[in-house]
């Protein structure tokens, strides 16, 4: 199966990362790629930009080019009536009690946003393996973040519930051992559990930390509130070994002359973007834009 090429943009709210989500959809399409542009930021500017109503599903924006807006409410929706009919069907007894109504608190449960996130981006990489290239356009600094971070957390926490359960077996051997000396034991099922959900949690940070399909590009300003947030987000994603591909400053007049790039990675390259002459909205404005400046695809890393 073949494997889509993945490009994250983020940065600070306000910078342009949908316009650049866009732009580099367009790039990649006039390159005859199958692209599919993904929001994840709930504020969703992609209609705006691409001139097209759309929705939770992928709508054709222009020749080869896609985009959807993930609805991140459905999501959870769809999370929290899945893990609260297990709850109930694995502790029907509490109906008696009157007690099932206590599972609305999951509703309440920190994280949940960011599960949402992951959930939307394993379903879509899933089910667009037809397509060249993926490309998302990431919530606000916080969020992405957390999105990014989900994976590294949520194995701490795994080991740590594995550890638990096998001093829980460990303890149900030696008890049974004296009752029920040579019983053979079947594999727990909760192990089993645990076991598979380290395995998808690593296999998602392995796919956030390799080059080889996956690219991430911060998008900022040149004031210093956007220049200060990008040199934390790097620093943020560099201690999870997840490193930025390009940065990209938007609305650039002077093309980075006499700009002070210290603090900022070697390996990442830095390219700038003008200040557009018009409106950004529709794929015929975009792709004006992208000749004026004479901005390709390979400004997108795209291999």
């Amino acid at each position: 199966m073949k494997t889509p090429r993945i490009l994250f943009f983020m940065g600070k709210g306000g910078t342009g990362k949908s316009t650049m989500s866009a732009l580099a959809g367009v790039s990649l399409a006039r390159e005859n790629k199958k692209v599919l542009v993904v929001s994840l930021d709930a504020a969703h500017n992609l209609s705006d930009i691409f001139q097209a109503k759309l929705s939770n599903r992928a709508n054709k924006v222009d020749e080869n080019l896609f985009a959807r807006e993930v609805d991140q409410e459905t999501i959870i929706r769809s999370y929290l009536n899945t893990t609260r009919d297990a709850l109930k069907r694995s502790y029907a007894y509490l109906s008696a009690f009157n007690l099932d109504g206590y599972f609305d608190i999951l509703k309440h449960s920190p994280g949940l946003e960011e599960y949402a996130l992951v959930m939307a981006f394993q379903s879509i990489i899933e089910k667009n393996s037809d397509v060249d290239c993926l490309i998302f356009d990431m919530p606000p600094t916080a969020l992405s973040l957390k999105f990014f971070n989900l994976p590294f957390l949520s194995r701490q926490w795994i080991n740590h519930l594995k550890t638990l359960r096998e001093k829980i077996n460990e303890k149900k051997k030696i008890v049974s051992r004296i009752k029920l000396a040579g019983k053979d034991y079947t594999k727990d099922k909760i192990l089993g559990r645990i076991d598979r959900m380290n395995e998808q949690y690593l296999s998602l940070e392995k796919s956030f930390q390799n080059s080889d399909t996956t690219d991430l590009f911060v998008v900022l300003n040149n004031n210093p509130l956007a220049v200060t947030e990008t040199r934390r987000i790097i620093a943020d994603l560099e201690a999870k070994k997840i490193f930025i591909k390009q940065i990209l400053w938007n609305r650039e007049m002077g093309k980075g002359k006499g700009k002070d790039l210290s603090g900022f990675p070697d390996y990442a390259a830095h390219l700038y973007f003008p200040e557009a002459r018009f409106d950004l909205f529709g794929t015929g404005a975009l792709g004006r834009y992208l000749d004026e400046n004479g901005i390709g695809s390979e400004a997108f890393s795209f291999i």
